[in-house]
Order: C-alpha cells, then structure tokens, then sequence
C-alpha cells in the first residue's frame, strides 16, 4: 500500500505527495471499522517500514521509539475498554473487547503508514509539503520553527535544573518541590517568550516573509501515478470489504 520516500522501483516521491498520502491513509484507516481489514491495512504499513527501515530512509530505532510511545499510551485504553463496571464489580464485555482490538490495530497502523511516509522529513520540510497542500500559514510557520526551539527550551529546562540541584535541592513528595516545579515552569515560559520576541526581530531584519515557502512543484513522473493508483485501490478495496460508504 505504501512506499516511504522512495518507491520500490527508486522514483522519488515529492513531499507533498508524501504529505498528502500520509493524510489520506490516516483518515481511510481512522474510518476503517472492520477488523481484518484493519489488520491487513497495519501488515501494509508494517511492510512499508521495512522497505523504508531496508532502503535507509529510516532508522529502526526511530521506528521502534514512535510505536513504544503510541502503544504506551493505547494499553491504558486497551487494558480498560474490555471491562464494564457493574453492582458485582468489573466484568468482560464482548463489546469492549471489540472496541480495545479496533483501538490498538488503528493506532499502530496510522503511526507505522505515516513513519514510513514522512520518512527522512525535518520540520522544515514538513513546513513546505504542507505550505504546498495550502495548509494555514500559522500552521507552516509553527511546524517550520518546532522543532529548533523545543530543542532550546529542552536545553534551557536542564539548564535550570542543573542550577537546582547545585543549590541542593532534591525532588519529593512537598509542598517545596511543587512550589520549585512551579518556578521552573514560569521561569521556562518567561524565557520561551524573550526569546520569542528576540527570534522574531531577528528574522525581521532578515527579510523572513510571514509564508513558509511552499516546496517547488515539478511534474509528477508516471511511476508515482501509478504508486498513487495502487494506494488509492488498496484503501478503496479495503473500505469496501469493511462495507464502509
């Protein structure tokens, strides 16, 4: 169903289609609501990671870390959809266990077809191949700066707690550590709008316009028509099994 970054006959694909393809499997598996067909959508994804994982467009760490993360957070949800509470306590509902399944194979498949197809994307290319689907330009700007300055403000946190403990202090269960916590907190968004306005005037007096620039368009080749067909076919196919629309 998918190919990250490169198809597997080696075209190029443009980030925007990229963009694009990520976006439209995310909602064809979002409103996939038949099991098997999920399932076999997340065995396409899963497919696509190796052949990014195997072309080197992605690291399997990388890979590993965002499905340990996602599914860190979908086991709280699946481990207490199967139950329901009643007079005599927590008992199994079919039901649940239905809904926990089709939790679980959705967000594995979305976070697998969309590492596989943003493969390789920094945030500034993510600003762009948005910026050239006519994305909001709020949006792009946000994208196009994310990722430098959560860096710093990462930074400027362990700054701050390095200097914390140098001063002694020692995380427990107070009412001191919650009023130091507290301090870092405003110290960290006191810092982040400074430096916000200092960013700002900066690239002013460069001449950064309020657009991100749009990624350049070329002429798509007919290998990735047909990628995009055959994509395009696997979803339609699979919403028709699942007798979606």
């Amino acid at each position: 169903m998918i190919a990250s970054g490169r198809i597997a006959a080696g075209v190029a694909l443009h980030p925007r289609g990229r963009l694009a393809a990520a976006v439209l499997a995310s909602v064809g598996i979002a409103v996939t609501s038949h099991r098997l067909a999920l399932a076999l959508l997340l065995l396409a994804a899963l497919g696509a990671c190796a052949c990014a994982i195997v072309q080197g467009a992605l690291a399997a760490g990388t890979a590993l870390g965002r499905v340990a993360a996602v599914n860190g957070f979908v086991a709280l949800t699946a481990l207490t959809l199967p139950f329901a509470w009643t007079a005599a306590g927590p008992v199994l509902d079919p039901s649940g266990v239905e809904l926990a399944w089709l939790v679980v194979l959705r967000a594995n498949a979305v976070v697998l077809a969309c590492t596989a197809l943003l493969a390789g994307f920094d945030a500034a290319t993510l600003a762009r191949a948005a910026a050239g689907l006519r994305a909001p330009d709020k949006l792009c700007r946000l994208l196009f700066l994310i990722a430098r300055y959560l860096d710093l403000l990462g930074a400027e946190r362990a700054r701050i707690e390095r200097a914390m403990r140098a001063r002694g202090f020692v995380p427990r269960s107070d009412r001191r550590t919650v009023e130091a916590y507290g301090k870092l907190v405003a110290a960290l968004l006191a810092g982040a709008v400074a430096r916000a306005e200092r960013v700002e005037r900066a690239m002013r007096a460069r001449g950064f316009g309020r657009a991100v620039p749009a990624a350049p368009v070329r002429e798509a080749k007919a290998r990735e028509w047909a990628w995009a067909g055959g994509t395009a076919c696997v979803l339609a196919a699979a919403w028709a099994y699942a007798g979606v629309g």
